[in-house]
């Protein structure tokens, strides 16, 4: 019944600058300790190359690279130095510490190597050596989420290459399956916004932005504009840039108003629809019904969560503090849990344990219930928890906000934007 849900958060960095290395004691053999790893100490302290060499080279005196812990170390490490040295335009030493990487790690770091070129300026380097991996991937290795994910992350860095050369139909070729393979949302858009603070959220390098932009340079208005309303309704983008991109290809657009208008006016009546659907199927944690005629004429803020989810736990005490500060002044919360498991019972007592434990005091509803009929995470496309998803006095998205990052400081800052206060 769960459905499959993009955890925002990796062990990336933690396996990338720490290591482990399992201990055996006496006491430890039925229950492994594991203690950080000495290879490598300090080699992500310092900032010099020569610094980063001595402490490679003596680590490797001491502990070869042998076993996962130190191999996904020293892996890193040479993806590391890989792009010191393409930041200093050395992209002959570069591939010789990419050529070191295990080949598990290589693609990672043609990827690192090639960011870099771009930074630099070098956008045809970048082209050459991310051209064939993307290739080499193709549309049928998308199928699986390893391979979505690892070709999303070389797009990325891509369409850069391709937009500083205006290269749009292959911008569209590139991008368009991720969006089409995605339930027209992007991975990587979404974890930078999460991972971003608003005010520096760079809204050129979005690639939904940049895929519909590509869209309308090749002909294709009416998709472009599909996808800029999505975009714009959704609640998630606010950039001035956004706007003034829907104007101008509305303005240069065959019938192009007309169209923007009913395709958006289209999403409006279906978000209204999944309330009205919403009411229907699903009832508070008292088993009354969801009533959001009730709702109307105030700020109300849809917030998925679930007990096993920490980040949503933790977030539950600011959560606390803006109910209280804006309750008064016309600010609601319904709280939506999904739980994990298909025995509805268990799920029950799981969600009102934790609505008691973190003192919960608004409406509060479960979604396994009746989620044959209706599931709100679906419906409202939730890819990951917590999500947060702010409307207007009339029901309409007005924000949304994915993840517990810092990306979600824009949902405190909305507020107050609201409230005045």
């Amino acid at each position: 019944m769960m459905k499959n849900i993009v955890y925002l958060f990796s062990l990336f960095a933690l396996l990338a600058f720490k290591g482990f290395s399992q201990t055996k004691t006496a006491d430890s053999v039925k229950k492994p300790v594991y203690v950080p790893s000495p290879v490598l100490k300090g080699f992500y302290l310092v900032k010099g190359i020569p610094e980063r060499l001595e402490i490679y080279n003596n680590s490797l005196k001491q502990y070869p690279d042998t076993g996962r812990s130190a191999g996904i170390g020293y892996n890193y490490a040479r993806i590391t130095l890989a792009t010191d040295y393409a930041a200093l335009g050395d992209f002959k030493t570069a591939e010789k510490w990419v050529n070191l990487t295990a080949k598990d790690y290589r693609n990672d770091a043609i990827l690192h190597v090639a960011e870099q070129a771009t930074k630099n300026g070098n956008f045809e380097y970048a082209g050459k050596t991310l051209k064939p991996i993307i290739d080499s991937i193709g549309l049928a290795g998308l199928k699986s989420r390893k391979s979505y994910e690892a070709y999303n992350a070389l797009v990325v860095v891509y369409a850069k290459v391709l937009k500083h050369s205006n290269q749009n139909s292959e911008l569209v070729k590139y991008i368009g399956p991720l969006y089409l393979g995605k339930g027209k949302v992007i991975s990587s858009d979404q974890m930078s916004l999460v991972m971003t603070k608003p005010e520096n959220y760079d809204f050129q390098s979005n690639l939904m932005f940049t895929y519909a932009n590509a869209l309308a340079a090749t002909g294709k208005s009416e998709s472009a504009l599909q996808i800029l309303s999505y975009m714009s309704t959704s609640g998630m983008y606010s950039s001035p840039a956004l706007k003034e991109t829907i104007s101008k290809i509305t303005a240069t657009s065959p019938n192009g108003k007309a169209f923007y208008q009913k395709f958006t006016d289209s999403l409006i009546q279906a978000s209204t629809n999944k309330l009205l659907a919403f009411a229907q199927y699903k009832v508070d944690v008292n088993g009354k019904p969801i009533d959001f005629k009730s709702l109307k004429g105030k700020y109300f803020l849809l917030d998925f969560w679930g007990s096993w989810c920490g980040p949503c736990r933790a977030s539950h005490p600011h959560l606390k503090e803006l109910y209280n500060k804006y309750k008064g002044s016309g600010f609601e919360i319904v709280g939506i849990a999904q739980e994990s498991g298909n025995n509805l019972v268990i799920a029950r007592s799981k969600w009102t344990e934790a609505i008691a434990k973190d003192g919960l005091t608004w409406l509060q509803v479960l979604d396994n219930e009746n989620i044959k009929a209706f599931s709100a995470v679906n419906e409202f496309a939730v890819t990951a928890f917590p999500t947060k998803i702010l409307l207007d006095k009339q029901g309409n998205v007005i924000a949304k906000y994915v993840g517990n990052g810092v990306g979600g400081e824009g949902f405190t800052q909305k507020l107050a934007e609201i409230f005045g206060k």
